[in-house]
């Protein structure tokens, strides 16, 4: 699960700086457990057109739990160049329809029993992940990663929404 819990804006009202936590369960019966956050500073990103290397995180944090005790504390760590942990779940240059996002691969995939044609740019095609483009029947979904398949797990995405709201369940099949 992830989710935005801080913006910061520059004078103009221009979105500068996003937090966001991510947080994992291992079974449905469980709560979310918050294990990592980071600090992405976006025009820095939408700069980085070409190669991932060509920006950073400004931070990438996990969180310490002191054994046995309520304590907690973030520990950072890397010097931020672990890029791939934002942009294997987001692809912003799709929602920019931009020459960064165009697709270099398709599959089709199926999102709440209807057909979704979905993409990986060659600018992402490290990531592995599969993103909704910006001409998806499913708009909400542009530039959010659907499915990623490791050698031996998977991720999809499971519901979409804003915190304190409602959430609209996904349904990905492959």
């Amino acid at each position: 699960k992830y989710v935005v819990t801080k913006t910061t804006q520059d004078r103009d009202g221009i979105l500068k700086l996003v937090e966001i936590e991510m947080a994992s369960k291992f079974s449905a019966s469980e709560t979310y457990s918050v294990h990592h956050r980071m600090l992405v500073d976006l025009p820095s990103h939408l700069e980085a057109k070409r190669d991932k290397k060509d920006w950073k995180l400004l931070k990438f944090e996990y969180k310490n739990i002191a054994a046995n005790t309520a304590e907690e504390e973030w520990i950072s760590f890397g010097d931020g160049s672990n890029v791939v942990a934002f942009e294997e779940k987001f692809d912003c240059f799709a929602l920019l329809a931009s020459e960064s996002s165009r697709a270099q691969e398709e599959r089709l995939v199926r999102v709440d029993s209807s057909p979704l044609k979905v993409i990986r740019s060659a600018r992402h095609s490290y990531t592995q992940a599969w993103y909704a483009p910006i001409t998806s029947t499913h708009p909400h979904l542009c530039g959010l990663a659907i499915m990623k398949e490791f050698e031996e797990h998977s991720f999809s995405l499971i519901e979409i929404g804003r915190e304190g709201e409602s959430q609209v369940p996904v349904g990905v099949n492959i």
